[in-house]
């Protein structure tokens, strides 16, 4: 997805306003609102307003474009959205399905209700603070939309909190995450035993996870006997084993506890890379130790150029925090939270 990395820089104060406010509907919503923004008073303001050709009042809302002193734009049965989202500091818009892609794009946003159907979104979004709530378009004046544009658009903290919920609550992993469900039943995870020893010491000296481990270097039998008796007694670390329907070893998962903070490791058997079991068990095995843990937040740390592990942890819902070091080799960071199961 074009945009899923993409991150809005939030100006101290904000010019740029997209209004987009669905299909032509008797209410006279869009002009209103472009009435409005004629009211505040900000230097070097800009509007993009975004209508469809089903628009009624399309004539009264180019005339009033025209005539006004504010550098606006009408575009009328826009295609490619995204970019207009990515433009603005902060939109006007109907709290219908633009809602959603509203918050995954981060664009700070002030809905307007124009149907019955949209007045929980518009309500949900305010509460979550990914959006202010301005209420039905009946009950809204010009003067109203304008007050509470101009206080939108000089609260760079305010907008900076909008634009982090709405992520935190659309990230564009929605797709994977239900194909992750569909699929849950392919692994079953079990707690380690004391017969999984050996294997976990096969696994643990492929020569491609010791080319992707922060320590490279081949592991003998002796240290990992020893390594192995502390973590299957150690009360802070839970270790998981995956198997398939006929409880073949697929992988291994584990988890070492700091408090409400856990640090993840994952490595699966050769013959299943490549076919989508990391991203599902890293899923999997995270939402049982959230639903069984006092975990809030969990950490991942991928040795630089391990693109493929980036991506299996991204499509179980991780975020990339940043990049950081560990054992003085680069690694990307990656979070994930009980809270939507997204990152803070």
């Amino acid at each position: 997805m074009k945009w899923h990395g993409w991150k809005r820089e939030v100006p101290t104060v904000a010019r740029k306003v997209l209004v987009t406010l669905g299909g032509g509907a008797p209410d006279n919503a869009t002009l209103k609102v472009v009435q409005a923004l004629q009211l505040v008073k900000m230097d070097g303001m800009e509007g993009l307003i975004v209508v469809t050709g089903s628009n009624a009042q399309y004539q009264e809302i180019q005339s009033s474009i025209l005539q006004s002193t504010m550098a606006m734009r009408l575009l009328n049965n826009v295609k490619k959205i995204p970019e207009l989202m990515a433009w603005a500091d902060v939109a006007i818009a109907a709290a219908g399905i633009t809602a959603w892609e509203l918050a995954f794009m981060g664009l700070p946003s002030l809905f307007i209700v124009r149907a019955n159907n949209q007045n929980d979104t518009s309500e949900r979004l305010n509460n979550l603070g990914a959006a202010i709530n301005l209420g039905p378009v009946a009950d809204l004046s010009c003067d109203k939309i304008a007050r509470e544009l101009e206080k939108c658009l000089v609260a760079a903290d305010v907008r900076a909190e909008m634009a982090h919920h709405g992520r935190q609550l659309i990230d564009g992993n929605g797709a994977s995450r239900v194909l992750l469900h569909l699929n849950s039943d392919k692994l079953h995870i079990r707690e380690l035993r004391e017969s999984d020893c050996e294997q976990l010491w096969e696994w643990a000296n492929d020569p491609d996870v010791r080319a992707v481990s922060f320590s490279s270097e081949p592991i003998s039998w002796e240290k990992h006997v020893e390594w192995f008796q502390l973590k299957l007694n150690e009360p802070n670390c839970v270790f998981q084993i995956a198997t398939t329907g006929r409880e073949i070893p697929a992988g291994q998962i584990r988890y070492d506890l700091d408090g409400d903070h856990a640090v993840v490791s994952i490595s699966l058997d050769r013959e299943f890379r490549g076919k989508g079991y990391g991203s599902l068990l890293i899923w999997h095995s995270a939402q049982e130790l959230f639903h069984t843990m006092p975990v809030t937040t969990i950490h991942a740390y991928v040795k630089q150029g391990n693109e493929a592990s980036v991506r299996a942890f991204q499509k179980a819902g991780y975020r990339k925090l940043g990049q950081t070091t560990i054992r003085d080799q680069e690694a990307v960071h990656l979070v994930l939270s009980r809270s939507g199961n997204n990152a803070e």
